[in-house]
């Protein structure tokens, strides 16, 4: 459409359109999903400092998720699309909150009191016990440091899922047409809070 093809009414609606496209380009909505097996919650992230808002509770279909794995994607995809159309979030930086079911975490104790530059090294190299269900091949890690013990000793927050729990969501989230700029185990949030 050409300029002069615009008339001085339409000008006014053309221009706030573009300055809606504009706004969501430049400060996008943000949005955490937090997942489990028969609800989903939504809560938009605010800017700065702002009190968070009350999240939206979503009931899930009956048997759609199981022990945190979705068990049927495709209509898990659909379903969580349709909604965020349905609300006008389909273009929000979404931060997915994994459920606690298919995540772990320990706190790792280092024999030394600083901590290791690559925890995922340290702990192959140490081969410190992790408990049975922790398998560092087949599974996702995130750490984060923590303050060390009245001794000294250097400790970090070790966190892990099994990778097709992780690859399941990613295609969850890649059916529902939207992108996830990253996922957080539900252990993680609650230690945040």
């Amino acid at each position: 459409m050409s300029v002069s093809a615009i008339t001085v009414e339409e000008l006014p609606a053309l221009i706030q359109e573009r300055l809606r496209q504009l706004q969501q380009q430049l400060f996008p909505q943000r949005l955490r999903l937090q997942v489990d097996d028969r609800w989903l919650r939504a809560r938009q992230l605010p800017r700065g400092r702002a009190a968070l808002p009350p999240p939206e509770v979503v009931p899930l279909p009956e048997g759609i998720c199981r022990q945190g794995m979705p068990q049927n994607r495709p209509a898990l995809g659909d379903f969580l699309g349709d909604w965020l159309l349905e609300q006008g979030l389909v273009a929000a930086q979404l931060e997915v909150v994994l459920p606690s079911a298919a995540c772990q975490w320990r706190v790792v104790a280092w024999p030394f009191a600083d901590q290791p530059d690559d925890p995922l090294q340290a702990l192959r190299q140490l081969q410190l016990d992790l408990g049975p269900s922790l398998n560092l091949d087949r599974s996702y890690l995130g750490w984060q440091p923590l303050p060390p013990t009245s001794d000294e000793q250097a400790q970090t927050l070790l966190v892990a899922a099994p990778k097709a729990v992780v690859e399941a969501w990613q295609e969850v989230f890649s059916v529902a047409g939207v992108a996830v700029q990253r996922l957080i185990p539900a252990q993680v949030l609650h230690w945040r809070s």
